[in-house]
């Protein structure tokens, strides 16, 4: 086996004539030999040396503000798909909310220009479709129409709402009577509207939890596939037509990072918009940035060029209203208040990460994330403006496992580093002595055998 050009060995052979010994007096001599002679007549000793790494020293300034870099490459896909289920309030004091819902189907749809969407209607006392001509589609036609009629189910359903015990039965096929219409890759958007919170004759009164699980049950996951909206009377805003609180209701939309609006609106259309915007933000044309970024600063570029279509930022995620062109490249340039990316100055085929300090204080591994592909690291913490990052590298070798061995069948070898014996699986074939671990770095090691 070579030796790796950067390693020094130093091989040291001393041969004895003597009397062969019997292995089991081999093994006694060298379990109770600590500091052991290397010119007694029992053994034979090769004394191998471990290459030292060389290491390489690197420093950072903390700047006050951070400039940051994020690019994103649009593949070729199918529009994102998404089912909403709207469960409407059918009880006797529903009526000027039906009406005030009916004529938004433009508002719902507003931002899902670019999306596969379908919408399907049940009530809060039924899990059946209201119409044979839903689900509405963006080919639906007529859909205005049809959307209106399916919404104004009346005013002559049970009092006891039942919003989540209806859609989860509607989820499950219950209503043998439906079409199946939720799609295996889609999200899934439920939508309730009403004016009182789920009713104490529903299985999941004060039951959120029992309602998620049912859910995992048909693969749909809080804020990953599936969000839950509400147009209800909610505990934080007053309400004076509304007949309860929507407790229970207002749990589910923050379980699952979902909106929601006040039934007591006169209008729904600025929440129904800010739902649709909801919707698509939470399927593509978002682009999830690194950090939270001073607004001011941010630039975008596409394929080089300065992207001048609209776009919006909501905390992390920069949002654009039209679909980037295949294979094309979006470059978002902004500063940020925080400071904790950056990259070593050396390529990873060379030097990697060793260890790395703030101020000549020691930072724990558990601190940071080390990309050893991108040579690039990433701080758990917001450093001090000011504060000097010191990196030191080590090159981008590994330590020597097999060194030159007399070319003997020995029948017995046990090695020792200073004083210790060296705990390893040791191999000796076609002259190489192979050590697993290996002997730590810049250390000096002696190897007993006998023949």
């Amino acid at each position: 086996m070579p030796f790796k050009s950067s390693a020094f060995v130093i091989i040291v052979v001393l041969i004895f004539a003597c009397q062969q010994s019997e292995p089991e007096e081999l093994d006694r001599f060298i379990d109770e030999t600590a500091q052991f002679p290397l010119n007694t007549p029992e053994s034979r000793v090769v004394t191998i040396e471990q290459n030292a790494i060389g290491r390489l020293n690197q420093t950072v300034e903390v700047p006050e503000t951070a400039i940051y870099f994020d690019r994103f490459k649009q593949q070729e896909s199918q529009p994102p798909q998404v089912d909403i289920l709207i469960v409407i309030d059918n009880s006797g004091s529903m009526n000027e909310e039906q009406q005030n819902l009916s004529d938004k189907l433009v508002a719902l749809i507003s931002e899902l220009k670019y999306v596969d969407w379908q919408i399907n209607v049940i009530t809060t006392d039924s899990n059946c479709q209201r119409l044979p001509d839903l689900p509405i589609t963006p080919e639906t036609v007529g859909m205005d129409a049809i959307f209106r009629d399916a919404v104004r189910e009346g005013t002559s359903g049970n009092a006891s709402e039942r919003g989540m015990q209806e859609s989860m039965d509607h989820i499950e096929g219950d209503c043998t009577q439906d079409q199946p219409w939720l799609r295996e890759e889609a999200n899934l958007a439920v939508l309730v509207v009403s004016d009182e919170d789920e009713d104490r004759s529903s299985r999941y009164f004060n039951k959120l939890e029992d309602w998620l699980l049912d859910l995992e049950m048909q693969n749909y996951f809080a804020g990953e596939n599936l969000i839950f909206y509400g147009i209800i009377w909610h505990p934080d805003k007053l309400c004076p037509t509304g007949q309860s609180e929507g407790n229970l209701y207002a749990e589910a939309i923050e379980a699952t990072g979902g909106l929601w609006g006040s039934i007591c609106d006169s209008d729904y259309s600025k929440t129904l918009n800010a739902i649709s915007a909801d919707i698509r933000l939470n399927l593509q044309l978002e682009f999830f940035l690194r950090y939270k970024p001073i607004i001011t600063t941010i630039t975008i570029d596409l394929d080089g060029k300065i992207y001048n279509n609209a776009w919006t930022v909501v905390g992390q995620r920069l949002i654009i209203n039209e679909p980037l062109p295949p294979n094309s490249t979006l470059t978002i340039s902004y500063q940020t208040e925080s400071f904790r990316l950056f990259y070593l100055d050396v390529g990873p085929e060379e030097y990697i990460l060793d260890s790395l300090s703030i101020n000549g204080d020691d930072i724990p591994p558990e601190q940071y994330k080390y990309d050893a592909i991108a040579n690039s690291v990433l701080l758990l913490f917001d450093p001090e403006p000011g504060s000097i990052i010191q990196t030191v590298l080590r090159e981008n070798t590994g330590l020597i496992s097999s060194f030159p061995f007399p070319e003997v069948e020995p029948r017995l070898v046990s090695c020792f580093v200073g004083d210790d014996k060296w705990e390893a699986d040791i191999t000796v074939s076609d002259g190489q002595i192979l050590l697993n671990p290996t002997i730590p770095e810049g250390m000096s090691a002696s190897c007993l055998y006998e023949i």
